[in-house]
Parts: structure tokens; sequence; C-alpha cells
């Protein structure tokens, strides 16, 4: 029996190097993943992405090399959040039946890059947009309805960390509205011949701008806030 019990801590703490292990390699395969793109011409990824939007890749057209650094510049990242992701869950020491379920349910969020297009077809769908918009907002709205209730409950120590979250929350709603803008009107970035008509190139690129210091501020937010829930004394 003394063996047993023994042997669960030591199951703990294999499980646990192995989560580092793993949050190591995938940080750091992400890292990489983004310098790749450094290395990658425009027009090269251009082309290989526009040969992959057909129902027939014509083979040969493109040296190994090359398709391997355009899949890992298109894929690497979003797979290596995913097992980001997974290994964090390890680290948390989650049960192993429900992180093969969250991974699961990651692998399906991965893949919504290729089903959506297949499902919903590549052209521009007002409803598609307006009805996910809707439902956007009505997920922000719920959100900060239950935010407010969730903070009540809280000891003034962990109130901070619940407000930095909020922050992170608040600019990835911003962001998506300005997408909303940079896409449609007026950026019309989805219209590039309507943009270059109306001249609006330069607001365009500055709703991308700011879109970008949404994400950057919004996951600085995130990160203190479960840094600090994290540290906060119990």
């Amino acid at each position: 029996m003394e063996e047993i019990e023994s042997s669960v801590p030591d199951k703990e703490i294999h499980t646990k190097r192995s989560a580092v292990v793993l949050f190591a390699v995938s940080a750091i395969f992400m890292v990489v993943t983004v310098i790749s793109g450094l290395f990658i011409e425009r027009e090269i990824l251009g082309k290989v992405m526009s040969y992959l939007q057909q129902d027939q890749f014509p083979i040969g057209v493109f040296h190994p090399k090359v398709l391997g650094r355009v899949a890992l510049f298109s894929f690497g990242l979003p797979l290596g959040l995913v097992a980001l992701f997974g290994s964090s869950l390890m680290r948390s020491q989650e049960r192993s039946s429900k992180i093969r379920l969250l991974m699961g349910i990651g692998l399906v969020l991965f893949s919504l890059v290729v089903l959506m297009p297949k499902i919903f077809g590549r052209e521009t769908s007002n409803a598609y947009f307006g009805i996910g918009g809707f439902v956007i907002l009505g997920s922000i709205i719920a959100s900060y309805w239950f935010w407010a209730r969730y903070r009540i409950s809280l000891d003034p120590a962990s109130k901070p960390a619940a407000d930095f979250r909020a922050l992170g929350y608040l600019c990835f709603g911003l962001a998506a509205w300005h997408i909303c803008a940079f896409s449609a009107a007026p950026g019309f970035a989805l219209f590039p011949e309507k943009m270059l008509e109306l001249g609006v190139r330069p607001f365009a690129i500055g709703q991308l701008k700011a879109i970008m210091a949404y994400f950057v501020l919004g996951w600085i937010f995130t990160a203190i806030g479960f840094y600090k829930s994290a540290t906060v004394k119990n």
C-alpha cells in the first residue's frame, strides 16, 4: 500500500516535468514559426496559397523546402498554441481524460481556418459576418454582466487580477469592432478596388495599427491578470 502511495507523487512529478518540456518546446516552435516568415518571399507565399485553394496542387512547381517553410509559417503557430494549451493543462494537474477532451476541442478550433471556407465558401457574406457580429456583441454584454457579479464575490487581494483580465477582454472587444471597420466600411480591406478608388488605404492602415495595439495590450493585460491570480496569497 505504501509503495502505491509513494508512486503517485513520482507520477505527478514526471507529468509535471513532461508538461514543462512540452511547454518550452511549444514556445520555441512558435518563435521559430514567426521568424521563418522573414525568410519567405511574399510572392512565393502568395503563389503557394493560391495553388492550395485549387482542387489540384501541381506537384513539382515548388521545391519541397519552400513548401515546408510555407507550411511551417502557415500552421506552425496555431499548432504551437494548441500544444501550449495542452501543456498548461498538464501542468495544472488536470485529469488525462479532461486534457484529451480539451485538446480535441483545441484541434477543432485549429481546423476552423480550413473548415469555415469549405462550409461557408470564400465569398463575402453579410449574413455570416452580421450574425457573428451580433453573437460577439451579445457575448461581450453577458461577459461583463457576469464579470461584475464575479468581482463582487472576490476578496480585495483577488480583484486586481480580475480587473486586468477584464481590461484584456475590453481590448479584444475593441479590436473586434475595428476589424469590422477595417475589413468593410470605411476601410474596405475586403474590397481593394473600392479602397483605392475612395483613397482610404491610409485610413485602413491606421485601423490595422490600432487593431495591433489592441491585441498587444489585450494579451499583456490578460497575462498580468493571470500572473496576479497565480501569485495572490489566499
